[in-house]
C-alpha cells in the first residue's frame, strides 16, 4: 500500500489525529499543516510503514495534546518495519507536544530505521517532557545535514533509561534527545543551539542529550561516543 499526499493544506482542524496511516510507503510533499489540534498526534505513522518521506512540508502552530511518555509527539513514528525516514526541506515552527517530541517522536520500534533530516528548520517548538525538537527512543542511524534546530524547549527531565524522572535533573534536551544505544548519529553543516531545557542538569543538555550507553555532548566540543559518531561544524 502506498500513500501519496501532494499540495494539500490542513488548516485549523481538530481531531484525534490529523493524519493516521499504516501504509507501507508514505510520501508527503508540498503540504502544510497549520494551526491544527489533535487529541493524540498531528501526524501518526504506525506499524506497517516501511518508507516515509516528507519533502517541502510546513508544520506551524500545531498542538498535540497527548502527554504519554511513549505515545506523544507532534509527529509520532513507531513501526518495526521501518527502514528509512527522510525529512527534507521541512520547516517546523512553534509546534507544541504535551509529551515528548516537540516536532517528532520516534518510538522504541524504530531500531532498524535510518533517519535523515536534510535542509530542515526546527524552531520555537516545545515538548512538555523530552526533546523539544527531536526525540528518538530508538534508531539505527540519525543524519542531520544542513539543518537548524534552534530555539526549541523541553520542560521535562529523564533518567538514564530515557523515562521521565521527577526530582532528578538529568537533562531533557531542547534540541535533540536520543536514547537508542545502537544509533549512529552524524551531524554535519548544521546548527543546534539556543535550545532550552528548563530543568537540565547543566548547559550541555540544553541542545543535545544522548542517553543510555552514549554520553551527553556539548554543542561546542563534540567528541566520539560509544556506538555513536557526532560530526558538527565549528559554527554550530
Amino acid at each position: 500500500v502506498k500513500l501519496t499526499l501532494d499540495q494539500i493544506i490542513f488548516d485549523g482542524s481538530k481531531f484525534e489525529y490529523i493524519l493516521y496511516t499504516t501504509a507501507n510507503t508514505v510520501n508527503i510533499s508540498n503540504c502544510k499543516f497549520i494551526n491544527n489540534t489533535a487529541d493524540n498526534n498531528i501526524l501518526r505513522f504506525m506499524n506497517g510503514v516501511q518508507e516515509l518521506t516528507l519533502n517541502n512540508v510546513e508544520l506551524r502552530d500545531n498542538t498535540a495534546t497527548s502527554s504519554s511518555v511513549s505515545d506523544s509527539g507532534t509527529i509520532y513514528i513507531n513501526s518495526s518495519f521501518l527502514t528509512n525516514v527522510t525529512f527534507e526541506n521541512v520547516n517546523a515552527i512553534n509546534n507544541v507536544s504535551k509529551g515528548n517530541g516537540g516536532v517528532v517522536f520516534f518510538g522504541s520500534s524504530c531500531e532498524n530505521a535510518d533517519i535523515s533530516f536534510i535542509d530542515c528548520e526546527l524552531f520555537g517548538n516545545v515538548a512538555e517532557k523530552v526533546g523539544g525538537g527531536i526525540c528518538a527512543y530508538e534508531a539505527k542511524s540519525i543524519l542531520i545535514s544542513n539543518t537548524q534546530i534552534t530555539g526549541n524547549t523541553a520542560n521535562g527531565n529523564c533518567n538514564t533509561s530515557g523515562s521521565l524522572q521527577t526530582g532528578q535533573k538529568t537533562g531533557a534536551a531542547g534540541g535533540l534527545h536520543v536514547t537508542g544505544t545502537e544509533a549512529k548519529i552524524t551531524i554535519e553543516n548544521s546548527k543546534i543551539f539556543k535550545n532550552i531545557s528548563t530543568i537540565a542538569a547543566n548547559e550541555y543538555c540544553a541542545d543535545i542529550c544522548l542517553v543510555g550507553t552514549t554520553k551527553t555532548t556539548s554543542k561546542k566540543k563534540p567528541s566520539s561516543f560509544v556506538q555513536a559518531t557526532l560530526i558538527m561544524d565549528d559554527s554550530s
